[in-house]
């Protein structure tokens, strides 16, 4: 059976879960005939199968979509939803209802094509503010996978029967180059060896920790050979907070702005430790987020200070990483002094972190998701 998977995102782009679609996409290629179906849209340029660093194992197809969300945000994201969902139902037209399973990470058309009759699975990373709708619209949709136990737990209490929780994964293979740090710091152009270098890899959102950022640079300012590093993030969003920094003096951050997917394991591995800061703002960053960047910081073998919330306690525990409370600055800053003061204890936190990821790789869940929509 083909797997024919729908998700209304450009590629390649800069946002975020385009990198789990690619992912599982090359990983369910290896086990089924896919077809990833996207929207023909304007985005960056270039290849996606070289762009994601990821084999040719399926097919994209791109569908006509009515671009205006640059001019008429609103009006446009709404008129771009519906001419990619129209055009997708078109596409589907040309299978028989038996011959493909619809996979989708939109609830829009998960409903519809369950409606019509297709073999339905949806992918869910969040649930929408309007709950009740967006539940009603789903009803009846025979499997749902989350990407969190936070996500499944508010399926399960709605008696959804199918709910897979399987969190996000890496590809191990990209971190097994074995190029010294010295060597990719050299690369990079990033600061040489004693520097200790803490590094963020992601958006510059708020609800990601952004801010705690800014602030543990401003609390380590007066710690000598300490530099801090984000890679990653919207040209607007970068330009935001570099004006913070300037604006309080602060010559221990560099903003190394978007790389390419394929270059963030040099970034990570040139690394002394790894942050992921999030702040406890929204039921997403509490409960629902499984950041793909956990799972890369885990593979690339630096010690993670992370905060503590019940979405990263899903993956993480004290004995693979330094938990500290979201949003306190000095916890972030007594977590940074202690890797950098204690390099064994951190290179023991790291050796058992990717231990424990050796588990979430793309192949693995993709093999678990197929086993779960096989079983009647």
């Amino acid at each position: 059976m083909r797997l024919v998977y729908i998700v209304n995102v450009k590629l390649p782009t800069v946002k975020g879960y385009d990198v789990n679609v690619t992912k599982m996409c090359e990983a369910f290629g290896r086990i089924a005939d896919v077809e990833l179906v996207v929207p023909k849209r304007r985005g960056i340029t270039g290849d996606p199968f070289s762009y994601y660093n990821i084999a040719e194992t399926f097919r994209i197809v791109r569908v006509y979509s009515l671009d205006l969300l640059e001019y008429v945000y609103w009006l446009g994201y709404w008129m771009q939803t519906i001419t990619f969902t129209v055009s997708a139902l078109l596409h589907l037209a040309r299978y028989k209802r038996g011959e493909i399973r619809v996979y989708t990470r939109e609830y829009l058309i998960a409903s519809i094509c369950h409606t019509l009759g297709y073999d339905v699975v949806y992918e869910c990373h969040r649930v929408l503010s309007k709950k009740t709708l967006f539940f009603w619209l789903l009803r009846g949709v025979p499997y749902v996978v989350t990407n969190s136990q936070g996500v499944a737990h508010e399926f399960e209490a709605r008696g959804f029967p199918r709910v897979l929780a399987q969190p996000n994964g890496v590809t191990l293979e990209e971190f097994a180059s074995g190029e010294s740090k010295q060597y990719l710091r050299q690369k990079l152009d990033l600061p040489s060896l004693p520097e200790f270098i803490v590094m963020y890899l992601g958006h510059l959102y708020a609800w990601k920790g952004a801010d705690t950022i800014i602030g543990l640079a401003e609390a380590c300012r007066d710690q000598q050979g300490v530099t801090f590093v984000c890679v990653g993030g919207l040209a607007s969003d970068i330009g935001k907070y570099q004006t913070q920094a300037r604006q309080k003096n602060l010559c221990n951050i560099r903003f190394a702005g978007h790389v390419p997917k394929r270059e963030t394991p040099s970034y990570l591995m040139a690394a002394d430790a790894l942050l992921l800061p999030n702040s406890p703002v929204s039921e997403e960053s509490v409960s629902y987020t499984s950041p793909i960047k956990l799972f890369e910081y885990m593979a690339s073998r630096r010690p993670i200070i992370a905060s503590d919330l019940p979405s990263i306690r899903e993956i993480l525990s004290e004995n693979y990483a330094l938990l500290v409370p979201p949003d306190n600055v000095p916890a972030f800053r007594d977590a940074v002094l202690k890797l950098k003061r204690d390099e064994y204890f951190g290179a023991e936190l790291a050796s058992r972190a990717y231990g424990l990821v050796t588990q979430y790789t793309w192949q693995r869940r993709a093999e678990r998701i197929m086993d779960f929509i096989s079983t009647p």
